[in-house]
């Protein structure tokens, strides 16, 4: 019935419905019921359910609390995500695709320059003599900028999926103007980082002038913190000449220090899975193609 790129609602009772988007197929429960994979608008991440929970995106749920002035406030649900939009959805995930294979080209790129053999990342202290290359490597490659701001806000945001933001920025960085803010440096040091084994995020703290964020990694029951972004500030202000071994993979504490902060106002966010980011704009794009290749009665030409 339904389709990847479909909008629709999901939930179990109509009070609790949201709209989102069909980002793929993840099997079928034991009633033969598809389970859907749903972005709905404002979140994060996406959520899975079984297709008889799902409403198409011209259905309206029954809010029972709601007056009927408010329901006719929301007027056509269908109206948000009309063909117009969904095309110019299309055509950025068109975009978000080019970018992730470019990442991944990137990628065997730096490691080949880096001479990094992913077949010894195994061992733990080849992990982090390759993490502290990779951590000069983005800190000597990527200028800090504050006009990424407004880029990473305007372009894949309006689709609520941290995963999309974090794609463009890496993108940014590796292969566009290889500019970033605080988040695009730590998405792209993660990135590398879980790429050679490594269990790694981005941690992203509350600070009284704003956020930032920095690379948390654990090994074993220790866990460590680089900050990308403070090191290249420091190199540009002229505060230390390069990237130094002292500055790699910080202790809880030492880290803290430098913002006289603690992990109270850390929240933990998990690096992108590039390969996934490209499977979902392939079944939207296929499902695009698809609907296109059909004639009026509906038979594939």
């Amino acid at each position: 019935m339904y389709k990847i790129g479909d909008i629709v609602y999901s939930g179990l009772f109509d009070k609790h419905k949201k709209k989102g988007i069909i980002i793929d197929f993840v099997g079928v429960n034991k009633y033969g019921n598809a389970i859907l994979k749903i972005l709905d608008d404002g979140e994060e991440e996406p959520h899975c359910i079984a297709e008889n929970f799902v409403q198409p995106s011209t259905y309206v749920p029954d809010q029972n609390q709601e007056s009927e002035e408010e329901l006719d406030e929301l007027g056509d649900s269908s109206e948000d995500f009309s063909e117009e939009k969904f095309q110019e959805m299309i055509t950025r995930f068109k975009v978000l695709k080019k970018e992730a294979l470019q990442i991944e080209r990137a990628e065997k790129e730096i490691f080949k320059y880096l001479n990094i053999d992913l077949k010894k990342v195994k061992d733990p202290n080849i992990q982090k003599l390759y993490a502290y290359e990779l951590l000069q490597y983005v800190v000597n490659n990527v200028s800090y900028d504050n006009d990424m701001m407004n880029k990473k806000i305007d372009f894949f945001s309006k689709y609520g999926n941290v995963h999309i933001e974090q794609t463009h920025e890496i993108y940014e960085a590796l292969c566009g103007d290889k500019r970033a803010i605080c988040s695009g440096y730590a998405e792209t040091l993660a990135y590398l980082y879980k790429k050679i084994g490594l269990d790694s995020s981005i941690a992203l703290m509350e600070l009284d002038d704003g956020y930032h964020a920095a690379v948390k990694t654990h090994i074993g029951d220790a866990i460590y913190y680089d900050d990308p972004t403070l090191i290249r500030s420091a190199i540009d202000e002229g505060d230390i000449p390069k990237v130094k071994p002292n500055h790699h993979m910080l202790l809880p504490e030492t880290f803290y220090d430098l913002y006289e902060c603690n992990n109270t106002n850390e929240k933990e966010v998990s690096v992108v899975d590039i390969r996934e980011v490209i499977a979902m704009c392939d079944g939207l794009l296929q499902n695009d193609s698809a609907a296109k290749d059909k004639d009026n009665d509906g038979k594939v030409l």
